[in-house]
């Protein structure tokens, strides 16, 4: 129910306006009147209505003043211009003011309906503008988390070229044209004695993932904070171009230590911190990580910050991880292709295989922990993939040679891809099974292949490629061969004629049946009748 508030200083035509409305207007309410203009404002100020008529002439202050004035309380409220003076100055003032339309006095019906119609629909698509702007923005914020974390990846594993193409920041609202990079690291002695199985880990893990979050949120830093991959949170802070960096370094370590005190208080958990030092651009934000990464391999008690700069002589090794093998390794491991999975590791360890045991260790974590993003694709109630978690991560650390660590590598990425490849051909069956229920039970109506792949929630590609690997048939054949085989039994067994068996059957044309019958049997249907009899 819209609300209308109608204001003239003539009754006989306020009562005009309010009988129009009630009859012709279900959806408005007329809630007040007013006799002049003063009186107008007070109401709409007292009322709020969604619609005002508003005479131009009023005693005191005018209608086009009265419409200012409300306007400046109201941008939204809808206004309806009536004068009976049909002069330019009015209607351009009207225009600017930005009311909806103008009526000249005497109104005559049509108009009135006509012109109150319109600002009705023009309430009702801004509503709908809102809706899908609300809807939109609801979207979008369900989105950040999941761009934050790919933001997230794409930095840790190198990929700048992605970070460039998509641009992250952008779609962030975070301009990195320069930046400090931390990494809070936890191992085995990071977490209370008290805390030993998995599932305690992984709770602590989760809190302090949030509490991280929160931290600098309450510091009104926007930065990027990444889920924990192979024990460590990366944190991505965005610092103005052209900042001094000796300052920048003190802040980031006072923020460092902030930061652990917070984590410790909260969760008694005693992390790491290693910090790169602020460099500008994307490019130097990933030189940051790399430098934070280094200063990890460096001793230091737990509870304790360690910063690139304070490392003398130290150097950051170029990193050798071959994120275009990864992707492919991923796209195989999701085609659930055992060989190729494999031959696509091989590829990958060749590249990396010349690494000091520590990097090769962390590169191979790095991998499994995107896996395991793979794996989810897949994972359902009754399923239990693969997980790398704390446990397999130490099993992996405690592998002295490459080859132990290459053998280790192959029979997990083995186990996944047979997994997935298991997975996939049961879930091949289970559309097949669904969609031949479905084609068993509607044959006899003008169904399709679309209307048999939205029932089974895929693609009529996809569906259409499962019933020729599955069925050694397409979707077509198997329903007409469904289909002549009920027409045989019908011509045999009942007394319909062979038009009844048509249309009974799904066809809506004899004389198509006819011959698709005549294809398949080498008789018509009539012919087959009579052999039969």
């Amino acid at each position: 129910m819209y609300k209308v508030i109608i204001s003239d200083d003539e009754e006989t035509t306020r009562s005009a306006f309010k009988l129009m409305i009630c009859n012709n207007f279900p959806e408005l309410e007329v809630i007040a009147e007013a006799e002049t203009g003063r009186e107008a404002i007070e109401l709409a100020c007292e009322y709020n209505p969604h619609i005002m008529i508003m005479d131009v002439r009023m005693p005191g202050i005018d209608g086009l003043q009265a419409i200012a004035e409300i306007k400046q309380q109201n941008p939204e409220m809808r206004f309806i211009v009536v004068s009976a003076y049909d002069h330019f100055k009015y209607a351009n003032e009207a225009i600017r003011l930005g009311v909806d339309d103008y009526i000249l006095k005497p109104p005559k019906r049509k108009e009135i309906i006509k012109v109150i119609r319109k600002v009705i629909n023009n309430i009702e698509n801004d509503k709908k503008k809102r809706n899908r702007l609300l809807d939109l923005e609801e979207k979008l914020n369900s989105l950040i988390p999941m761009l934050e974390n790919e933001f997230a990846y794409a930095l840790i594993f190198g990929d700048i070229e992605k970070i460039r193409n998509i641009n992250y920041p952008r779609l962030l609202g975070i301009n990195f044209e320069a930046g400090i990079s931390m990494i809070a690291c936890f191992n085995k002695s990071s977490y209370p004695d008290n805390i030993r199985n998995e599932l305690g880990k992984n709770y602590i893990n989760h809190k302090v993932l949030e509490l991280i979050k929160v931290f600098f949120e309450d510091q009104g830093i926007a930065c990027i904070v990444s889920p924990m991959i192979s024990g460590k949170i990366s944190i991505f802070i965005p610092k103005n171009a052209g900042e001094d960096a000796y300052a920048a370094r003190l802040w980031s370590i006072d923020i460092a230590r902030s930061l652990l005190k917070k984590i410790q208080f909260s969760t008694n958990v005693k992390c790491i911190i290693g910090i790169g030092e602020y460099h500008e651009s994307i490019d130097g934000l990933l030189t940051s990580y790399n430098e934070a990464l280094a200063s990890l391999s460096h001793p230091v008690e737990p509870g304790g910050i360690i910063h690139f700069g304070d490392i003398k002589g130290a150097h950051v090794q170029q990193r050798k991880y071959p994120i275009h093998l990864e992707r492919v390794l991923c796209d195989k491991l999701r085609m659930g292709d055992v060989k190729e999975s494999l031959d696509a590791f091989n590829e990958f360890f060749n590249i990396i295989s010349d690494e000091e045991i520590p990097r090769l260790q962390n590169y191979i974590s790095e991998l499994m922990v995107v896996i395991s993003r793979v794996i989810y694709e897949f994972e359902d109630e009754d399923s239990a993939l693969y997980t790398f978690d704390m446990n397999e991560r130490e099993k992996l650390y405690k592998l002295s040679s490459h080859q132990e660590i290459l053998n280790w590598s192959i029979s997990k990425i083995k186990l996944i891809a047979e997994t997935i490849e298991n997975i996939k051909k049961e879930h091949a069956d289970s559309i097949i099974a669904k969609a031949i229920e479905f084609i068993n039970e509607n044959y006899t109506k003008d169904i399709n292949l679309a209307d048999v792949s939205k029932y089974v929630a895929v693609s009529p590609y996809y569906l259409s490629k499962l019933f020729k690997s599955e069925r050694d048939k397409n979707f077509i054949e198997y329903l007409t061969d469904l289909r002549i085989e009920a027409a045989k039994k019908m011509l045999m067994d009942s007394e319909m004629s062979a038009k009844e068996v048509c249309y009974a059957v799904g066809y809506s044309d004899p004389s198509y049946f006819s011959k698709v019958f005549r294809k398949i049997t080498g008789l018509t249907p009539v012919e087959y009748r009579e052999g039969y009899k």
